[in-house]
Formats: structure tokens, sequence, C-alpha cells
């Protein structure tokens, strides 16, 4: 099992379920999402056949845990359900709090990506967020690099020296290359056609914003020629 680690105060709901259904269909492999945001935003966007508090329930091939405090508690759902957590081949992990971050299992994490837009609040609070999980996770980080995500819109006429500069103070050892997300309108709108179609649509994302995908995915798969990650999406595309 893979654990994979999303931080940051960014919603990047969509994006992390477009990852995790590229990592299902190339590696045809077993995927589980948690959201621990404060928001809960997948319960509201994602069709679900329960309405209790706590729940898992699958969208696009892919196993989503909703309304759950710790990784514990997921486990004990899964056994009541004849189910095993340890059957998962990945694990992916939305944080946006310094709770969820402690009580979830993310010191075993294999990939841990920061992830903020431009906006000043978003990358205060994850400075924040990114300085509690190192500090309280110092034995177990070690050398793990942390993949830092920029998403930010075509409009916007700031740069990455701010965010650069905000960061710098961390005791963080930061991967070489940094990953940026380009949002344009036409991607925003694919976004919220998804939540009122209750599907993912891929072929009308925009270059950019698939190379992103692809790039992240195949960072988490570290092991997978990128070829065979870019194909997949090919074929995701054209079945879609």
């Amino acid at each position: 099992m893979k654990i994979v680690n999303f931080i940051g105060n960014y919603d990047k709901t969509e994006l992390i379920l477009y990852i995790a259904k590229l990592t299902k269909l190339t590696q045809n492999s077993n995927v589980l999402v948690i959201d621990s945001v404060d928001t809960q935003k997948t319960r509201c966007i994602i069709p679900a056949l329960v309405n209790d508090e706590q729940y898992i329930t699958t969208f696009e091939e892919i196993d989503i845990a909703i309304g759950f405090n710790n990784q514990k508690e997921i486990v004990k759902y899964l056994q009541k359900n004849e189910e095993d957590f340890n059957n998962y081949d990945y694990v992916f992990i939305d944080m946006n709090t310094e709770k969820m971050c402690n009580n979830f299992d993310s010191e075993n994490a294999n990939t841990i990506f920061c992830i903020t837009s431009y906006d000043k609040y978003d990358i205060l609070k994850t400075v924040g967020l990114i300085d509690e999980y190192v500090e309280s996770k110092k034995e177990f980080v070690g050398d793990i690099k942390i993949n830092r995500i920029y998403v930010y819109s075509l409009l916007n006429t700031s740069d990455e020296k701010y965010i650069n500069y905000s960061f710098n103070d961390l005791k963080v050892k930061w991967s070489d290359k940094n990953i940026y997300i380009p949002l344009d309108e036409g991607d925003c709108s694919v976004l919220i056609q998804n939540q009122y179609a209750e599907k993912m649509k891929f072929r009308e994302l925009s270059k950019s914003f698939k190379s992103a995908i692809v790039e992240i995915t195949s960072i988490i798969l570290d092991d997978v020629n990128k070829s065979l990650i870019t194909k997949a999406f090919k074929n995701i595309e054209r079945s879609v």
C-alpha cells in the first residue's frame, strides 16, 4: 500500500479525484480517497446511496471515505462490511487542518504534495499546515521531499516569488521541480459540469490541466513508465 498526502488549504477535491482515477486505470489498482477536510465537499458532489455521518461510497471506480475522524474508524467500518483496509493499493488523503494531519496515518506517507493557490490566505494557511506537519512527523518524514503544486488563474498577475519566500523558513526538503496548474475558464466550467453530471470529464480539460494530472500521477507511480500513464489518460479521454 502506498499512502499519498495532499496537504493545503486550497480546494483540491476534483484534482485528487482526477489523479485517483488515472492511478486506478493505469495500474488496475484499488484506490481509496479520504476526505478529511473540514468542508467535506465530497459529501455534496459525489452521489451516494446512504446519508450516514460516516460512509464509504464508490465513484468512478474509486472508493471515497467521508466523515471519518481518523484512520481507525475507517478500518473498523470496513471490517463491519467484511472488507480489509489493507486491500487498497493506494490511499490518497486530502488534508486542510492540523488535526486531520495528526489523526490519519500520515507519518507513513510515501509521497507528499503541498498544494496552494496564489491567494494569500491559502498560502499562509498552507505554510502553517506544512510547518505543523513536518514538526509533528519529523521522525517519520525523514528524507522525503515534498512536492509543491501551484494552482493559479491565467488572469493572475502575481508570480511565485511571494510563495517561495513564504516557504523559505520551513525546515522542509522540497522536490527540485514544482508543478504548475494554470486554470482557465474552460477548466473551471468543466469542474462545475462534473458536479451536476455526477461524472468526470477528461476530454474537455485544457492541455495544461491534463499535463499536470499526468505529471502528478507519474510522481506517485514512480516505478511506472510515464508513457504508460499518458496512454491510460488517452484511453480515459476516448471512453468518457
